[in-house]
């Protein structure tokens, strides 16, 4: 219960009076309290699976700590992720680019594009190909505002057309990850 408790606290994002996440004093807040109740359990990305501990020891700075993607702000639905899946997921550039990027490649919004890298970054963490049967999977794991038939639709128009797939599939994908795993 407590375990659940924590998880939507950090899977939703704590918010301040203008609804902007505080992902650093949760984080730090969190890890004061897992060590006061001597709890072996730390915070990890829920994309790459790695801990705050491992990120602070292997990426230090920037890409030490956690960070709310929003999929929507009214209402508020997003995901905390590591910062670099964050950048992985977003092309590494400026939301309006990728909002751009998104319409010359056809999608609706960038979110499709970033739902598109959770599902090749998900594939690839867990060793499994992407499918479109992952739909349900990505909703659920990831907060996504799209069903799991908008998602099925996504994935399986990118996985119909090679040229469109290698667009998402670049070595950016495995930034933070061991490929020796």
């Amino acid at each position: 219960m407590t375990q659940a408790y924590w998880n939507e606290w950090l899977w939703s994002g704590i918010t301040n009076y203008k609804d902007q996440p505080r992902n650093d004093e949760f984080t730090e807040r969190f890890s004061t309290k897992a060590s006061e109740f001597g709890w072996d359990w730390e915070l990890t990305c829920p994309l790459c699976r790695r801990g705050i501990n491992y990120l602070k020891r292997n990426a230090p700075g920037a890409h030490d700590s956690l960070d709310y993607h929003h999929w929507s702000t009214n209402p508020d639905q997003g995901i905390t992720l590591c910062r670099e899946c964050h950048d992985v997921i977003g092309f590494d550039s400026y939301d309006n680019q990728v909002e751009e990027r998104a319409h010359e490649w056809g999608f609706r919004t960038r979110n499709d594009l970033q739902i598109v890298r959770i599902g090749l970054r998900e594939a690839i963490v867990t060793e499994e190909s992407l499918r479109p049967e992952m739909a349900e999977q990505l909703v659920d794991r990831y907060n996504l505002i799209q069903s799991p038939g908008e998602v099925r639709t996504l994935l399986e128009v990118v996985l119909q057309d090679g040229e469109l797939y290698n667009r998402f599939a670049d070595d950016t994908l495995w930034k933070g990850i061991d490929r020796d795993q």
